[in-house]
This record gives C-alpha cells, structure tokens and sequence, in this order.
C-alpha cells in the first residue's frame, strides 16, 4: 500500500483587515477554509504559468472582485448588509 503525505508549511501574510474578513466569509460560505481557497489560488497561478489558458477554479473565481477600492468596498458593504437584512428578515 503506498501512502502519500502532505507537507503543510505555515505562511504569515499582512493583508487589509477587510480582505481578511471578507475572504472568511466566502470562505464560510464555500464550505472550505481560507487556507484551502488562498492554496487553490496559488495552485491555479503556478500552473497558469506553464498554460497561459489554464482553467479557473470555482475557488479562484469566487475571488475575483474581492479586493476593491475603499468607495466600491462601502459600496459592497452596504448591499451585502441590505442582502442579509432581507434574507434573515432584520
């Protein structure tokens, strides 16, 4: 019986607070962990680099738009609450 081992190493980035918590909650509502959408995304990048047109992950996609100005980012803020207010009846 072969087994394979996965090597984790840990990785300390700085990063905009509201990244951060935004990125968690997709996260959250992907079903996954942040550090398993941020290893999918850099998975796609390096392979990427060897085909040009490799395809997106859902992961990858789902970050697309994440990072915005501080104008679209209130903007996005204000719909997200305006959306969860109506979907949980607040």
């Amino acid at each position: 019986m072969i087994r394979f081992v996965r090597m984790n190493a840990k990785l300390t980035l700085s990063l905009d607070r509201q990244v951060v918590e935004d990125a968690k909650v997709l996260a959250k509502e992907k079903h996954t962990s942040l550090s398993r959408m941020f290893e999918d995304y850099l998975r796609v990048l390096l392979s990427s680099k060897e085909t040009p047109d490799a395809a997106k992950t859902s992961s990858v996609d789902s970050l697309v738009g994440l990072v915005q100005d501080e104008d679209a980012s209130k903007a996005y803020r204000q719909v997200r609450y305006e959306a969860l207010k109506q979907r949980y009846g607040l």
